[in-house]
């Protein structure tokens, strides 16, 4: 019991403005941790940020205040920073390994180790798509 004492009393304080936007020093590591959780939690599966479900968002939210001392006011700004985290990720995973000559099983090789296989065929798949092909 002692311990979730003394974890709650070291836990950073998030300080936020008006907007419920944090402020100060923490900001940074903050934004980070997001980005931390958002790669290894959410899936890259999805073609469409509202196509992750929302309870896996909220379980991301709910990890950061595990750690975090941090008001509810600042759960907008979390999901815009979530949202932004998540697109980058999907971004850089195809800048540094999809391409278009390789076969699916060699990606799959190249990613193996980063990506779980649903999100590895969910993530092949769209890159392969017409539809990505227009965007």
């Amino acid at each position: 019991m002692n311990d979730i004492f003394s974890r709650t009393a070291d836990m950073p304080k998030i300080n936020l403005n008006q907007y419920g936007q944090p402020v100060a020093d923490d900001c940074r590591k903050f934004a980070s941790a997001i980005g931390c959780l958002v790669r290894k939690k959410l899936p890259v599966g999805f073609n469409d940020w509202r196509a992750v479900p929302l309870g896996k968002k909220l379980e991301v939210w709910d990890n950061l205040q595990a750690f975090y001392d941090v008001d509810a006011a600042a759960k907008n700004w979390f999901m815009d920073t979530a949202a932004k985290k998540w697109k980058d990720y999907k971004a850089d995973l195809k800048d540094k390994y999809f391409d278009e000559i390789l076969t699916d099983e060699q990606m799959k090789e190249r990613l193996k180790n980063i990506l779980n296989d649903e999100d590895l065929n969910d993530l092949i798949m769209f890159w392969r798509s017409p539809e990505y092909q227009v965007s």
